[in-house]
């Protein structure tokens, strides 16, 4: 497999977008997911190598996740379902 994976001219790259929009500041802060400041919004999380990853945003998201916005909480809850 990796050889055929060394020899290829080109990838195939499956990205999910899904926003996560907090209530609460500090606890982005105090989670440590977004850089020591807050000052890395963005995050990329492989859930094949870093499923981990995935479960501690699911744990900062569900106590301070702002359910009001309807089209994250769909996004969040169909791709953390088919863990």
């Amino acid at each position: 497999m990796i050889r055929a994976l060394r020899r290829a001219q080109s990838y195939n790259a499956v990205v999910l977008h899904i926003p996560i929009h907090l209530k609460s500041v500090a606890a982005a802060r105090q989670s440590g997911l977004f850089g020591l400041l807050g000052d890395a919004p963005l995050q990329l999380v492989n859930p094949v190598t870093n499923w981990a990853g995935i479960e501690q945003f699911k744990a900062l998201w569900r106590p301070h996740g702002d359910l009001d916005d309807r089209d994250a909480v769909r996004n969040f809850l169909t791709t953390l379902a088919n863990e």
